[in-house]
């Protein structure tokens, strides 16, 4: 297990995460936000693979996320490292099956994730990159104590960068 929070575990994808998986980054809706888009099954496989061996080798990845009472399949949390405006940054990613929306998951995964960054990876801060028409993850953000930086571009789109220093 990667991190616990009052209702999710979070812990690594494996084979079993396909199939659920293949549901949450197949769907449309989820995914509108996505630089990747709607993903395939050979898609869906591939990525667990990539975020198996991107933990191995730096010590985050994309994790899956599991509602605890039920082992239920709720969505991913992770970070990825890119480079913005010639600086490269940590940046936490989410995203949540829909019919998990609108029940505090996503601001209770992020806290999650942000505390593993701080203290068992030792990271002093993250980012976030939101694109400007995702009022509802803006607002996670901003719940989960980040700050609005500025615009910027990131694979031809423009985001908001949001930051988040430890104390």
């Amino acid at each position: 297990m990667i991190f616990e929070t009052a209702r999710l575990q979070c812990r690594m994808l494996d084979e079993e995460a396909i199939a659920p998986l293949q549901h949450l980054l197949g769907d449309p809706q989820v995914m509108q936000f996505s630089v990747r888009g709607v993903q395939t099954p050979e898609q869906v496989a591939d990525y667990v693979q990539q975020h198996l061996l991107q933990h191995q080798q730096f010590g985050y990845a994309h994790w899956g996320l599991w509602i605890k009472e039920r082992t239920e399949f709720a969505g991913v949390v992770g970070f990825n490292c890119h480079e913005i405006e010639g600086q490269e940054i940590r940046h936490i990613t989410y995203r949540l099956l829909r019919e998990k929306w609108g029940q505090g998951l996503a601001q209770e995964a992020v806290r999650g994730a942000l505390g593993f960054a701080h203290h068992q990876l030792g990271w002093k801060e993250v980012s976030a990159l939101v694109e400007p028409q995702n009022k509802a993850s803006a607002s996670v953000l901003l719940r989960c104590d980040f700050n609005f930086v500025r615009h910027s571009l990131f694979v031809g789109r423009v985001v908001e960068l949001y930051h988040q220093a430890f104390q």
